[in-house]
């Protein structure tokens, strides 16, 4: 008995050290949207999180978060999806070049996730807005795009029809307090260079007194490129490669306590 628990031990012991040596290690280079130089049995779920960005507004009464797209990602989900249906390899690569050729090469896609507190009358993706601010100079004949001094902001349009939101609770200091829960994809009208650096600014229709109603994310990548202001502070290392984040910027923020 004693034996097989230290075996057992040992064994936890010898993964937990191979879990130190995995190529997922924190990376928030470009390569996450061209896949280049990056491990081709990356999980989607470790993808997701590089590209991730989640910020709050309201004094935390929305949480959100929004991710692109991209080729690498989509790779991952349909290779996952063949093995749980059991795909043939022709079958799994006519559904990746499908799904690549909609959401990456003939427009840029996002997924936007977000949770709303109290406010029920943004809880549906209409009451939302979105822009992609990229460095792009030119905007095509019948585009749509903001021309700003760092780019251009490009608008998604979300897909329908729209999802219902998911009710439920969130307890909040002493008090339970009403929530909502939903997500959208929403698509540019024409493919961005992601790969460059871009930022998104995000718009609600309605937020409590004194917060703002806009918010901005950052996708900065070095590798060459030029990187953009009001980063997450992450040093990133060129062609893929890890590298120790830097030291973030101190805040005056405060959490908000008026719930």
């Amino acid at each position: 008995m004693i034996k097989s628990k230290a075996r057992a031990f040992v064994l936890l012991f010898l993964l937990g050290a191979c879990s130190l040596f995995t190529p997922y290690a924190p990376d928030y280079s470009a390569a996450y949207i061209t896949g280049e130089s990056l491990h081709d049995q990356m999980p989607a779920d470790a993808i997701r999180e590089k590209l991730t960005r989640k910020t709050t507004m309201g004094g935390g009464t929305y949480e959100l978060a929004l991710y692109p797209l991209t080729r690498p990602l989509i790779s991952a989900q349909v290779r996952a999806l063949s093995l749980e249906r059991g795909l043939t390899p022709e079958e799994e690569a006519q559904l990746l070049s499908s799904r690549v050729v909609d959401l990456v090469e003939r427009q840029s896609c996002f997924y936007f996730d977000y949770k709303v507190l109290r406010f029920e009358q943004v809880a549906t993706p209409s009451e939302w807005m979105v822009w992609i601010l990229t460095d792009l100079p030119e905007v095509g004949e019948g585009e749509e795009a903001l021309q700003e001094s760092s780019g251009r902001n490009y608008p998604l349009q979300w897909d329908q029809p729209a999802r219902a939101p998911i009710q439920g609770e969130e307890m909040k200091v002493h008090d339970r307090v009403p929530a909502w829960s939903n997500w959208a994809i929403g698509c540019t009208s024409r493919p961005l260079p992601l790969e460059k650096g871009f930022s998104a600014k995000i718009k609600v229709s309605y937020v409590n007194w004194p917060f703002s109603d806009e918010t901005r994310m950052d996708w900065n990548f070095q590798d060459g490129q030029t990187p953009r202001k009001d980063g997450d502070g992450t040093s990133i290392a060129p062609q893929g490669t890890p590298s120790p984040a830097a030291t973030p910027k101190k805040s005056n923020y405060q959490r908000y306590r008026g719930y």
